[in-house]
């Protein structure tokens, strides 16, 4: 298990069940092989190599509510207006980020 995030590492379940489950915490990922070796009386026969294939999950977190902050009003304003939108915080290791678009 290859893991990338900024909580605890998730845990299979049953490693030997092909539908075990995993629990990931929003906003982290995790890579996960899955390997099919013979065994004759619990010991693994190297004659036939082993497969394996890989999956990752991506348990994405919801964005946080968009907060573009007080509407602001002047008159005759020559300087810039500070736009003071609430801060994305990311959560785990997937990035979130906010955009301005000015609307026409």
């Amino acid at each position: 298990v290859q893991y990338t995030g900024a909580n605890a590492a998730p845990v299979v379940s049953d490693i030997h069940d092909p539908k075990a489950t995993i629990t990931v915490t929003p906003g982290d990922q995790v890579q996960l092989t899955w390997t099919v070796t013979s065994m004759v009386n619990g010991t693994i026969i190297t004659t036939c190599p082993a497969t394996t294939d890989v999956v990752t999950i991506y348990n994405y977190a919801a964005n946080p509510a968009a907060n573009a902050g007080a509407d602001q009003e002047d008159c005759g304003r020559t300087t810039a207006f500070t736009l003071d939108a609430t801060p994305v915080v990311s959560t785990g290791n997937i990035q979130q980020i906010g955009t301005w678009t000015v609307q026409y």
